[in-house]
């Protein structure tokens, strides 16, 4: 029976940091949208963006503003499965949340397209 994808480690620049249950990473890629008359006449294409939201454990020894700050990273979306999947000029797309009482920090990038070569 294969195993399904449950654990994920989140790495940036090499840095693993205490990620949470429930990382979310979509590929991005080419999105392409139908171009029609009387029928259909083909496709345009875009390219779309990867996305990773994920929620890191807060403890005394992580500073937000410095994830807040990121540009131009190294992403890392590691499975328990086995990929590794790779984004690269990684960026944090919005202000990070701190929820109290549980330590929860939710945290989202964005960047190029997953490397199919990794």
């Amino acid at each position: 029976m294969a195993q399904v994808t449950g654990i994920v480690k989140i790495k940036i620049n090499g840095n693993l940091y205490r990620s949470k249950e429930d990382a979310k990473l979509k590929l991005g890629g080419k999105e392409r949208e139908a171009v029609t008359g009387f029928k259909v006449y083909g496709y345009t294409e875009k390219v779309v963006p990867s996305e990773v939201d994920f929620t890191i454990a807060h403890t005394a020894d992580l500073d937000p503003q410095s994830l807040n700050a990121m540009t131009s990273e190294t992403l890392e979306f590691e499975c328990d499965t086995g990929p590794v999947y790779i984004v690269r000029n990684a960026f944090c797309t919005k202000a990070l949340e701190l929820t109290g009482g549980s330590g929860d920090l939710a945290v989202a990038f964005s960047g190029d397209p997953v490397d199919p070569s990794a």
